[in-house]
């Protein structure tokens, strides 16, 4: 029974620990949709047509309109969620990046898609355009890149990175979701299978037949518990 309350507790401990990351990367909202060229001709046509927010014209003036309309001069290819996480999650691109909100993120009314920040950065010899949306999530390119554009991100009205933010967020998440569900089935196989690592010889009968009937019990909730939460989580 020792033996069986350790592999318990084990797999109790290796399941929550693979939980966070299965967690982390099926919660990551991820818009796989090749929509940029029309997303950024939408924030154009937005701008120019004078109802953004009049703190953001301000902000911005001409700045955004060259950026945007530089951007949709380049090339565009959307990159997998799985590759996106990978670089997103694993690279400290906020160092490398220049990051702006556009026009729709202020004063716009309207329940469809819509992006609201991009983030350009070069890793490994490639450029990348991250999108923000509202509501859709986010998307990550491969661009074309030009000195044109590097120049116009450079001007003092765009800032450094905030993917960090937005992957944190979802960090956070994903533990407190782990916690918040492992934990008490941790606790409970505790409580269940201390009784037989605590009577010996000198345990009275009594005491022996609970610890075993508490076992008993533990092999076969605890993997119940299991199956619940994950089939909670993931369906």
């Amino acid at each position: 029974m020792k033996k069986l309350a350790v592999l318990m507790l084990l797999l109790i401990l290796v399941l929550s620990v693979l939980n966070f990351p299965l967690f982390l990367y099926s919660e990551y909202q991820y818009f796989n949709e090749d929509t940029i060229i029309e997303d950024i001709t939408a924030n154009i046509d937005f701008y120019e047509s004078g109802d953004a927010a009049d703190l953001y014209i301000r902000y911005y003036g001409e700045d955004i309109t060259d950026l945007m309309n530089r951007l949709l001069e380049q090339q565009y290819t959307l990159i997998d969620k799985a590759e996106a996480f990978k670089i997103l999650y694993f690279e400290d691109v906020d160092k490398i990046s220049r990051h702006t909100s556009l026009p729709m993120f202020l004063g716009y009314d309207g329940d469809e898609r819509r992006l609201i920040h991009i983030q350009i950065f070069e890793l490994q010899n490639k450029h990348y355009i991250f999108c923000d949306y509202l509501k859709e999530g986010v998307s990550l390119y491969e661009c074309t890149y030009d000195e044109k554009t590097a120049n116009i991100f450079n001007r003092a009205c765009f800032s450094e990175g905030k993917i960090k933010s937005n992957t944190e967020d979802y960090i956070k998440y994903s533990f407190k979701v782990t916690l918040k569900h492992f934990l008490p089935i941790l606790i409970a196989a505790l409580i269940l299978f201390l009784p037989s690592f605590t009577e010996g010889k000198r345990s009275t009968e009594g005491a022996r037949k609970l610890a075993k009937t508490m076992g008993k019990i533990g092999i076969i909730l605890i993997p119940v518990l299991l199956i619940i939460v994950f089939l909670k989580l993931y369906l």
